[in-house]
């Protein structure tokens, strides 16, 4: 958010910066931004981060005492950290946050049992959470995020609003509607975990091995508008030598797909090299560290990744 890298988690440092689970990275600096919170709160269940109405929220299942108790979002205002609510209560947590037509949605799971309307999905535009109709079902909202002007929600989740889905479902605002994907691992329905967009196509990722009949191995991009839908694996398209490498290295194409860009990034996810052009020849990497670095390629079927040993 506005060119800073936030972190929550479960640790105590990040460099040299102590932290307790909740901390920003400039591009060079740690810093910490769990000031003034209550020091009996467990950070082990912060799961996601999000700038909305321009304050900082958390989610999770952050156990706090004596007045913050089981709360599953929390928001930064004016250096002090806040209760939203109310609307959630008893066991539930929040592994996901997306703003989506002016309100902030939420996923995870909510017990029913605890005496929440819905389960597992829900929305807040001034701190009250109302849930979304019919909610998902069964089990646990891993990810959402807006696509095509659309959210989609993936998870364990059967059903969303009384629609048979299968990992995935999408809401228009106003309605679930459903999704043409059928994922499966083996034998049983896979699990999606994660979202993202590319060149105007979905990216799902998680645990599973074909998406409606075409083999993948855990992660795919969907194109809607052609069908398709395409494996990502960095061995079936390009192949690093030598590898490691002593300052240089070249890229071996295994299908001919044309390369549209080269990345290279070092272990701690800074960008170090960049190149469009001349990808056919030998790629200098003479200037870089000693040390193991990521090469991203992109081409018209996706993003692929290889390690890369400098020595």
């Amino acid at each position: 958010y506005n060119d800073t890298l936030y972190f929550v988690g479960d640790y105590d440092s990040l460099g040299t910066v102590a932290s307790r689970g909740i901390a920003k990275w400039d591009g060079q600096t740690w810093t910490d931004i769990t000031y003034n919170f209550p020091a009996t709160c467990d950070f082990t269940y912060a799961y996601a981060l999000k700038h909305f109405n321009g304050n900082l929220h958390l989610a999770g299942n952050m156990n706090c005492s004596p007045t913050l108790v089981e709360e599953p979002i929390l928001k930064l205002v004016n250096d002090q950290w806040l209760t939203v609510g109310p609307g959630i209560s008893g066991d539930a947590f929040i592994g996901s946050f997306e703003i989506y037509q002016g309100s902030l949605y939420a996923g995870g799971y909510f017990s029913a049992q605890a005496g929440n309307i819905e389960n597992n999905i829900f929305y807040t535009n001034n701190d009250i959470y109302f849930p979304m109709n019919g909610g998902t079902l069964p089990s646990t909202v891993s990810n959402i995020m807006t696509y095509k002007n659309e959210l989609y929600v993936v998870g364990q989740i059967n059903t969303a609003g009384g629609l048979p889905v299968t990992r995935i479902a999408k809401w228009d605002g106003q309605q679930w509607l459903p999704v043409s994907l059928q994922l499966q691992d083996y034998s049983i329905s896979g699990t999606a975990l994660a979202l993202a967009e590319y060149n105007s196509k979905l990216i799902i990722a998680g645990s599973f091995s074909s998406i409606n009949g075409t083999t993948v191995s855990n992660i795919a991009s969907v194109d809607f508008g052609t069908s398709s839908i395409n494996t990502l694996s960095s061995n079936s398209i390009f192949t690093l030598y030598p590898n490691p490498s002593n300052g240089s290295f070249s890229v071996k194409i295994n299908d001919q797909t044309p390369i549209k860009k080269l990345e290279i990034y070092n272990s701690i996810g800074q960008k170090v090299f960049s190149q469009v052009d001349n990808l056919q020849q030998a790629i200098d990497v003479s200037k870089l560290s000693k040390g193991i670095y990521l090469v991203c390629i992109a081409t018209d079927k996706g993003v692929a990744r290889e390690k890369l040993v400098v020595e």
